[in-house]
């Protein structure tokens, strides 16, 4: 899935997602585009969530470049006072998260980013994206 979530004209948030539909088989993909307008309270809660969990983080002993793991998601928050947070939530065995901040032009240089744990941190966000589209999409 990618999600863009842009404020609108109305106070609240248009997003534009873009989903896999893999019912029919690995070599059958097909995407499909989805567009709600999600409420300020709502998006609020994921941005809460996320800084949240952020706080339940540690630095990790472990080194970037040593990890074995897969990407379970990544996000990209451009704020309008020019700040943003990227970060990767890896499924490795300790649920690894990349950090990185800053303002000005994101740098999404992994190997610059801050290695954090535990990945379960960011449940809480997941579980507000989650009811966001629920409350939405069905």
């Amino acid at each position: 899935m990618d999600a863009t979530f842009s404020p609108d004209s109305t106070d609240g948030w248009l997003v534009t997602a873009s989903f896999l539909d893999d019912s029919l088989g690995p070599y059958n993909l097909t995407v499909y585009d989805r567009t709600f307008t999600a409420n300020t309270t709502e998006v609020e809660n994921i941005n809460k969530a996320l800084h949240d969990g952020l706080g339940l983080t540690y630095t990790s002993d472990d080194s970037i470049v040593d990890i074995t793991a897969n990407m379970a998601f990544y996000i990209l928050i451009t704020y309008n006072d020019g700040t943003w947070v990227y970060l990767l939530k890896l499924l490795s065995e300790k649920g690894h998260i990349i950090l990185l901040s800053g303002t000005g032009t994101p740098n999404l240089n992994l190997l610059d980013g801050d290695l954090l744990e535990p990945g379960t941190a960011l449940d809480g966000m997941v579980s507000a994206i989650n009811e966001t589209f629920v409350n939405h999409l069905g």
